[in-house]
């Protein structure tokens, strides 16, 4: 086996061990249209303020930028799509990357209680 393809069974296996089960709603308007997925959610810290390669003093702080990542064969996601893991965990769809190899990851931020307890979840 090339390393190319020991790479991408690795990360098979790794999307498979720590994916968590999820409902995905491509239109955040239309609740019946909806399909069960297994997806990884990663929050990354980004500084914000600062200029790069400087030391001039700039504000910063850390903001929080969650990512949802999607398994191709399951589905593509699109802007203002909802993830939800029921319980009032849900993360509307904004920024869809370019995908890579398998995978597609989705810049989605956490959707307030109220409005996330109207999606439901894989348990539903």
């Amino acid at each position: 086996m090339s390393f190319y393809e020991e790479k991408r069974a690795a990360r098979m296996e790794l999307h498979a061990a720590v994916s968590r089960p999820a409902r995905y709603y491509p239109d955040s308007d239309n609740l019946s249209d909806f399909q069960d997925v297994s997806v990884r959610l990663h929050y990354k810290f980004d500084p914000l303020g600062d200029m790069q390669g400087t030391s001039f003093g700039y504000a910063e702080k850390q903001a929080t930028i969650p990512k949802v990542i999607f398994n191709n064969i399951e589905v593509t996601p699109t802007r203002d799509g909802v993830v939800s893991f029921g319980m009032g965990e849900a993360y509307q769809v904004d920024n869809v990357l370019p995908p890579d190899d398998f995978t597609t990851a989705a810049e989605a931020p956490r959707m307030p209680m109220h409005k996330a307890v109207g999606y439901p979840g894989p348990e539903a």
